[in-house]
Formats: structure tokens, C-alpha cells, sequence
């Protein structure tokens, strides 16, 4: 359907007038909605603090939030122009996924895979899983008593 998960950087996080803390799950969407093009948006994730407030340290933190935006005319405004909230300038990203995590099945370190270039076992070492010998980790149990 066209849906853009996007995410704005630089957001103040302090200001709410009505109790000095946060902004409002409330306060967020209204103030989201005054963005180049969200006016009528339909979202299908109204914005909300990447953190849980109580987690969050800074004065200013992210927001993320998801429109329907069918023929990318939404966001590519909002990737290419000037945007406030609160404000303040932010900066407005596509959300990026964190890539699936992965273990060699050589060294068994994580973050690449056995054909990769990463690995930092010759190709004809093993690392025992186990314990981290220099022998296959099936004969684990013969060589290390």
C-alpha cells in the first residue's frame, strides 16, 4: 500500500506546557501534522519517542512514524526540504532495518558469514564452537578432557 516508516532527528523533548516534561504522544501527532504534506496524511503509526521517555537523557532524541505515501510524493518532500518541530530544524531519514544477525560457521564469530572475506581463519583452520580450540568441534569431547 505504499506505507514509509520515517524518522526525524534533532526533536526537543522537553517543553510540554502542561506538566514541563515530555511532548505528548497527542502534542507529537499535532505537531507532526504541520509538516510539508501531512496535513491529510493517513499514518499508520502516529509518531512517538524512538526511547521511552524515562530512557532518554538529551535534550532533543528521535521520533519515528509511519505514512501512507502510494507514489512517494510525501516523503521525497520531506527528504529534500527544511523541517521544524517545535520549532527547531530536524532531520528526517528513511527507517533503515537492522540487517538479520549472522555467525560464521568457521570462526563463529558474528557479523559475517563463512564465504566471506571477513573471516579471519584460513580456510583450512577450524575453531572449535565450543571451546574455541584449534580442533572440530565433534571431536571437542576427545580433545579437550
Amino acid at each position: 500500500m505504499g506505507w514509509t516508516h520515517l524518522l526525524a532527528h534533532g526533536i526537543p523533548v522537553w517543553g510540554n506546557l502542561t506538566n514541563g516534561g515530555a511532548f505528548e504522544p497527542d502534542e507529537l501527532l499535532q505537531e507532526v501534522r504541520a509538516m510539508p504534506g501531512l496535513r491529510r496524511a493517513h499514518f499508520a503509526m502516529p509518531p512517538r519517542w524512538l526511547r521511552p521517555v524515562e530512557r532518554i537523557e538529551l535534550d532533543y532524541s528521535m521520533i519515528t512514524f509511519t505514512i501512507s505515501d502510494p507514489d512517494g510524493a510525501i516523503t521525497s518532500k520531506l527528504l529534500t526540504g527544511r523541517v521544524a518541530l517545535f520549532r527547531k530544524e530536524v532531520a528526517i531519514q528513511r527507517w533503515v532495518n537492522k540487517p538479520a544477525l549472522v555467525q560464521c560457521s568457521h570462526c563463529h564469530a558474528l557479523g559475517h558469514i563463512r564465504s566471506s572475506r571477513s573471516c579471519p581463519l584460513e580456510r583450512d583452520s577450524v575453531k572449535c564452537h565450543i571451546c574455541g580450540g584449534a580442533h572440530p568441534s565433534d571431536k571437542h569431547h576427545q580433545s579437550c578432557l
